[in-house]
């Protein structure tokens, strides 16, 4: 492997021409304040009745807020991904059958999918 394929295997260049660490030195995927649709993010079990689980493919470098939503636009719950992290969770146990939307946000932007509580 050359020195560009090996650094292309840790960074990518964003659309503003800056590097964005991909991985980091021990191997871990890594996000370092990148934009949220570079994120691949799982949310299940999709319908739900008891817990909501968030996930990320890597470590957080930076604090993700996610809240759950209702289709009226009410914030029903909400909870932090934390640097460092992978996974948040929602207890919907007590909260009403329907769909709802999970938004997860930072800085950079924010990404929603739509949930389905029973």
């Amino acid at each position: 492997m050359n020195l560009d394929e090996e650094i292309k295997s840790f960074y990518k260049i964003d659309e503003n021409k800056a590097f964005q660490l991909l991985v980091d030195h021990f191997g871990e995927k890594v996000f370092n304040n990148c934009a949220l649709e570079n994120l691949a993010i799982s949310i299940f079990p999709n319908p739900a009745s008891d817990l909501i689980a968030i996930q990320v493919d890597g470590l957080l470098k930076d604090d993700l807020k996610v809240e759950l939503i209702d289709l009226s636009g009410k914030i029903v719950k909400e909870t932090m991904m934390h640097k460092g992290s992978t996974i948040a969770f929602f207890d919907v146990s007590t909260v009403y059958n329907g769909a709802y939307i999970i938004t997860i946000s930072n800085a950079n932007g924010s990404r929603s999918s739509k949930v389905k509580i029973k």
